[in-house]
């Protein structure tokens, strides 16, 4: 497991988790309630770029505290 930081489309809510999958990541995206996305379908890209993040082997070659953003599957990443 790795702690990563999420924050929001408009990166104003961060939170700091703690994964070892994307699932698990998923999973903790969708219930931290601030980022009010209930259980829609969801998205992780890199904050910096808005590359999409889809396998767990990727998730855990990044960096601790890796900044990513939760975003609606049908929503785009901006810089």
């Amino acid at each position: 497991k790795k702690p990563f930081k999420l924050v929001s489309q408009d990166r104003r809510i961060k939170k700091g988790v703690v994964a070892g999958n994307m699932e698990e990541l998923m999973q903790k995206g969708i219930t931290r309630t601030l980022f009010n996305l209930g259980s829609e379908n969801i998205q992780i890209v890199l904050e910096e770029d808005g590359t999409e993040v889809l396998e767990d082997e990727y998730l855990l070659f990044l960096d601790n505290n890796t900044k990513l953003m939760i975003l609606p599957s049908n929503n785009q990443w901006n810089p």
